[in-house]
């Protein structure tokens, strides 16, 4: 948003949309104010005639008169209280185009060459499918290792928690350090564990005693959780540091994952190996973690090429001097550095402010992220499709049902960026931050039919398997589509050096409502 020059200048700029308001002079023009205006696509352009001359240098000064970042419903520059919300979609900031909002990927053009976007945007996909391959195919092949492998005992959720426990360790370790710029050793050290791990699970799997084989397999997911910490820590922040706001795409990355880790099981366990005998499943369980290898040798390849871009370096540089300005609508960030208002006096719009107030920005999304995951985990994979009863006898059953969980969530993931191709049509999927927290609590409502498919035994529709993947579907969906949401809205909000917390912190709620629900789902 351009800002006013003082009245010596020769020429004032006045904000997109504002023509029709301004007489000419610097008091009738908006001085370093964003607002934070409506959801609705028909009316884009801020409320000049309301928002004129906020910088007057009287009264009291809010928090956001800092700059840098601005709560839903507030804006830049002038006192929050004097422009409450005025309704319940007063939550998105309004297009800086001077056209307006722009549909497809136009928007980015003026920002990032659109190879360098298909470059970005497929490195954080691939980043996105680096953090939670070793989680799917580990879920994926879970059942039948414990079957073959571990005498029939059920590890599957402790195999899951080691990974989030060592996912939660690195995010406390982040925000201990104060690591709120994204380094490039993170994104290196991240992709190398991942393949280390990989290397190193299928032999130790195949070759070491029960015990011995159970106990490294514990280990190298722990591993793989740190490895997926330490990405998700830098990438989160590093994505929304450029000039277009990539983060929508990790989660986008972490839902194909999961279909990834489906169809390579899919095609294995039908077409190759017999997974119902050991050494199948011994095959199947090489393919697999090879497999995972050779993407994250893929996601390193894509980093290197990444770095050698033009802009591709500036979020690792902590004395960067700017400011993030977020169109939700387009995903569009615009940059631009401190400037002087009417009064003479310098607005702040970079330097991390005190906890409190991003956490009074964020506190809802990262809470929302916490329950989202609790309540999944603690119905799947253990209650169901684990703990289900069947009318019908469906060969790789478990299989198919993960995969219906996997398409679910990665259509649920690629839902917001779909607001992208056409705001007409997909503006519902960027659905206002405060109706995010309600609706994550209200998936509650699936321990009803979770809890029937576990408790009942031939019942009809309720035991189907045609219902367990309508309901396991939809649960998938509204977990991909939330947890994108959460994630976006997390950091679209806060300062560029909030980022890192703001996304750490997401992590750490997201994981400790994974172990949470993981070990509560022992006890069914």
């Amino acid at each position: 948003m351009a800002a006013v020059a003082p009245e010596t200048s020769p020429a004032t700029t006045v904000p997109p949309g504002c023509a029709a308001n301004y007489d000419g002079s610097p008091s009738s023009a908006v001085t370093g104010v964003k607002h934070m205006d409506s959801l609705s696509t028909s009316s884009m352009a801020p409320p000049c005639s309301s928002l004129a001359a906020t910088n007057s240098g009287d009264g009291p000064q809010s928090p956001s008169r800092k700059g840098g970042s601005v709560a839903p419903g507030d804006h830049w520059g002038g006192d929050v209280d004097a422009h409450p919300r005025s309704k319940l979609t007063d939550s998105f900031p309004p297009s800086t185009s001077p056209g307006g909002a722009k549909e497809g990927l136009a928007a980015e053009s003026e920002q990032l060459s659109r190879g360098d976007f298909v470059l970005a945007a497929t490195l954080f996909i691939a980043l996105g499918i680096n953090t939670l391959m070793a989680w799917y195919v580990t879920l994926n092949v879970g059942p039948y290792v414990t079957k073959h492998y571990f005498s029939g005992s059920d590890w599957g959720n402790t195999l899951l928690a080691m990974f989030q426990a060592a996912c939660v360790g690195v995010q406390v370790v982040l925000l201990w350090c104060g690591s709120a710029t994204p380094k490039k050793s993170f994104f290196y050290a991240g992709g190398g564990m991942n393949i280390v791990a990989f290397v190193l699970m299928p032999p130790a799997l195949a070759y070491l005693p029960e015990k011995g084989a159970l106990a490294a397999m514990h280990l190298i997911c722990f591993l793989l959780g740190i490895s997926s910490g330490v990405l998700q820590g830098a990438g989160y922040p590093y994505a929304g540091s450029l000039p277009t706001n990539f983060a929508g795409f990790i989660s986008v990355g972490q839902g194909a994952a999961g279909m990834l880790a489906f169809a390579m099981n899919t095609f294995f366990s039908f077409v190759c190996f017999d997974m119902e005998t050991r050494e199948g499943l011994t095959k199947q369980v090489w393919a697999s973690y090879m497999f995972c290898a050779a993407t994250a040798v893929l996601y390193l390849i894509l980093f290197s090429w990444q770095i050698s871009r033009p802009r591709a370096h500036d979020p690792f540089n902590p004395s960067a001097d700017k400011t993030v300005e977020s169109d939700m609508e387009t995903g569009k960030v615009s940059k631009f550095t401190p400037v002087a208002t009417d009064d003479g006096d310098a607005v702040e719009t970079s330097g991390k402010r005190p906890w409190r107030v991003y956490w009074g920005l964020t506190w809802q999304y990262i809470v929302a992220v916490t329950v989202l995951f609790f309540v999944s985990m603690n119905n799947f994979p253990k209650l169901g499709p684990v703990g289900w009863h069947y009318n019908q006898q469906v060969p790789n059953h478990f299989i198919i049902l993960f995969g219906v969980w996997s398409l679910g969530e990665l259509l649920g993931r690629i839902s917001p960026d779909l607001n992208r191709v056409s705001k007409r049509w997909f503006g519902w999927t960027m659905m206002n931050p405060k109706l995010l927290l309600p609706l994550s609590c209200s998936r509650i409502i699936f321990y009803v039919p979770f809890v029937l498919g576990y408790k009942l035994m031939d019942t009809t529709v309720v035991n189907d398997f045609w219902w367990y993947a309508l309901v396991l579907f939809f649960f998938a969906y509204t977990h991909g589509w939330f947890c994108t949401l959460s994630f976006i809205y997390s950091i679209i909000f806060v300062r560029e050096e909030e980022k890192g917390i703001t996304s750490s912190l997401c992590v750490i709620g997201l994981s400790l409502g994974i172990l949470a629900g993981l070990y509560i789902a022992l006890a069914y």
